[in-house]
């Protein structure tokens, strides 16, 4: 089992190399979803591999953010230049990157990034058929889970084993992104969850996760064969990442007699990190003791105190624990409690520069950003002797043992434009096309209601309560076939039968439209298909839609051949498969999605540039909808049904469990009615209208939508990302 260690800079790099590690995962200045670490450039990356190859260590690029439209050149040029820097993979997220690879560098190997929400055996197989080489599962699965997904696959699993947890299934959060425009899925999450809130009469950090710890489970994960078990921690420091390293290493090592005595003498080397309170995750039980942490500030480290004043660059406190220069801090927003973190360069006590200070000693330290007075200030990592090196003598290190390579990749001219979209020429007004409304709505007896008033296309959440509801009006089951069946994006391994059994229902009664939100359901349709029986002379005719997903029997069927009539679904894409740019509607497309839905985080000039180039008869966007910004495996509190949060700034939001998972929603909704005229005159005219916690009566849907149409403005509504823009 291979032990995966993190770089956020060269020292990190040598940290992880010396102390064990097998394989190492580090990020570019671009593309990387951890953007505020330090990270490298193609030049440095090139000198790392080297070294890597010389020392018998693996080197993966994680490449793993989502990608701008506008960024797409930039995206061809670097990895033209990985493919002569050949890492041993590459970490990817975006479909768009999935795409150029396979098209253009298919030497590359590829990893399916965790923010893929790869969680059950489907999205494994999936990913296996797409060619990916291993897959970064989720880190909500517990070990009989991943046991039963280790049973189905020969593909290499990954697992992460020790690190910070996300509230959220990592790929379905967009709070940070919601709040501010910084997208957790670009790499630039400012940790909202990490902040205090007030509910009901209590406050507490009732988002905060502790960290994982998994030592113990080591052993279990080797037995299960597991390839590779994975430290989180790119913005760590070089002490961070070498102690924990040594850890994992002298459990790995051990043999079976001397496990205990190793796992015994790792916790010691933890004990002396900086990190916060520890869980071993979901790991033994999906509802572990032990996860969250209300009453923890959800900081790692030291509090060293509060900011007394700020001037500019620099800010003075009283100290409750030593520090030195070198010492990497993280300061919080007492206001907002958004966090930054920094490494000590300048230290003052008594009007003088010095290398350390003591508890007690009033000092000023300098910042690479103002303060506020009341800041709180944790000292995360200690400076260490090898750390006191400077990352300029750190690169001067490595390019003493590795010059880097000369890169000749130059952009393609051809790859700047589309390749091969095979979609017919647009009118000559864009504007001819009529809005065309998708309600999405809270039941099937609700969508039956909005059918008996012709209301448009309908969304039904495929649910057990809604398809209950279907199994009991047998006499409305032409009319539920032709609802467009939405899957959920998380489905445990053990829910599996219930969703093969339903989706097999619905298509033997008629349905054949569905709506996918992540890469195992592409997998669960065909298997489904390919188990219905031949179709007969009843079957449905043939859908018009360009991407068609067939029977096996359809698909391998000579053209033209005299044979049964073909089954047929039609797909539509939902908004967790991001499509931002060209490249992954090209992906989405090759999957046999018909109708892509835009990433909700997408902003202004990213729309313009994708629908300029994008056929946007097959694409569409949410106008109107209360979105699950987190989608959690956490549960609630006490057994709480639902929470009302309110955040440092007043803002508020909805923490409900739904079907086992807990969901969290704002209170104001996405509302995209002011951009609207200009999204129309760029080609797009299929919106989603989503009624989920709107609390609007089926009576008054006709109305909303005359109102989104021709006004007045509907209040209380934001554009999230649109005007402001995606960081």
């Amino acid at each position: 089992m291979e032990l995966l260690a993190p770089a956020g800079t060269v020292e990190t790099f040598f940290a992880a190399l010396e102390n064990g590690a097998d394989a190492v995962y580090l990020g570019l200045k671009a593309f990387s979803a951890r953007a505020y670490a330090a990270n490298f450039t193609l030049a440095q990356v090139s000198s790392l591999a080297q070294v890597s190859r010389q020392r018998g260590c693996k080197l993966y690029v994680a490449l793993n953010a989502l990608v701008k439209e506008e960024e797409r050149p930039e995206l061809m040029e670097t990895l033209g230049a990985l493919q002569e820097i050949g890492p041993d993979a590459l970490i990817i997220q975006d479909l768009g990157v999935y795409y150029l690879v396979r098209q253009h560098y298919p030497a590359l190997p590829v990893h399916a990034s965790t923010l893929l929400t790869i969680h059950n055996s489907l999205g494994v197989a999936q990913a296996a058929a797409m060619g990916f080489k291993r897959v970064v599962l989720a880190r909500e699965l517990t070990l009989s889970e991943l046991a039963a997904i280790r049973r189905q696959t020969r593909l290499e699993l990954e697992v992460f084993i020790h690190g910070a947890l996300c509230y959220s299934f990592s790929g379905l959060c967009l709070f940070s992104s919601y709040l501010g425009g910084r997208a957790a899925t670009r790499g630039r999450c400012t940790q909202p969850c990490r902040r205090l809130y007030h509910y009901r009469q209590e406050s507490g950090y009732i988002l905060s996760l502790s960290d994982l710890s998994g030592l113990e489970l080591v052993p279990q994960l080797q037995t299960l064969g597991i390839e590779a078990i994975k430290i989180e921690g790119r913005m760590k420091s070089g002490e961070y990442v070498s102690r924990v390293v040594r850890a994992y290493r002298l459990v790995m090592d051990a043999s079976l007699g001397d496990q205990k005595q190793a796992i015994a003498g790792a916790q010691e080397l933890l004990a002396r990190t900086y990190s916060r309170r520890t869980t071993s995750g979901f790991f033994k039980s999906p509802h572990p003791q032990g996860l969250l942490a209300p009453e923890d500030t959800g900081n790692i480290g030291l509090l060293l105190g509060k900011i007394d004043r700020s001037e500019e660059s620099w800010a003075t406190l009283r100290l409750l624990e030593s520090l030195s220069v070198g010492d990497r801090l993280r300061l919080q927003a007492e206001a907002t409690g958004e966090r930054r973190a920094f490494t000590l360069k300048e230290l003052q006590f008594q009007g003088q520069m010095v290398d350390m200070a003591r508890a007690g000693d009033k000092v000023r330290i300098s910042l690479p950003d103002p303060a506020q007075t009341g800041d709180l200030l944790y000292k995360v990592g200690e400076t260490t002797p090898g750390g006191s090196r400077s990352e300029k003598k750190w690169l001067e290190y490595l390019y003493s043992l590795a010059q880097p390579a000369k890169l000749t990749a130059k952009l393609d001219k051809k790859l700047r434009l589309p390749e091969n979209l095979g979609h017919p020429k647009r009118t000559k007004d864009h504007r001819s096309h009529r809005p065309f409304f998708y309600i999405r709505t809270r039941s099937c007896l609700e969508a039956l209601e909005l059918h008996r008033q012709k209301q448009g296309p309908l969304l039904v959440d495929l649910t057990e309560a809604n398809f209950n509801e279907y199994l009991g009006q047998p006499r409305q089951a032409r009319v539920l076939s032709g609802f467009i069946w939405s899957l959920p994006p998380i489905m445990f391994e053990g829910r599996l039968v219930f969703f093969r059994q339903a989706v097999q229902t619905l298509i033997q009664g008629g349905a054949r439209q569905f709506m996918v939100s992540n890469l195992g359901h592409f997998q669960l349709l065909r298997e489904v298909l390919a188990h219905l029986p031949r179709p007969g002379r009843g079957a449905a005719p043939k859908a018009k839609a360009a991407g068609r997903l067939l029977t096996e029997e359809a698909r391998d069927r000579e053209p033209g051949s005299a044979a049964e009539p073909e089954l047929e679904l039609t797909l539509y894409s939902d908004y967790p498969l991001h499509c931002l740019n060209v490249s992954a509607f090209q992906a989405l497309k090759q999957l046999a999605v018909s109708y892509m839905t835009l990433s909700m985080e997408a902003d202004r000039r990213t729309l313009q540039l994708l629908l300029r180039q994008a056929p946007n008869q097959w694409l569409m966007t949410y106008l109107y909808n209360y979105p699950n910004l987190m989608i959690s495996r956490a549960p609630l509190p006490e057994g709480k049904k639902a929470l009302r949060l309110i955040s440092p700034l007043g803002e508020r939001f909805r923490l409900t469990a739904i079907d086992g998972l807990t969901c969290l929603a704002p209170t104001v909704p996405l509302l995209w009615q002011k951009p609207l005229p200009e999204l129309q005159s760029l080609g797009l005219y299929r919106f989603i209208i989503d009624l989920n916690r709107s609390g609007l009566p089926v009576s008054q849907v006709g109305d909303l939508k005359r109102r989104l149409l021709l006004g007045p403005v509907i209040s209380g509504g934001m554009p999230m990302n649109y005007y402001r823009g995606l960081e």
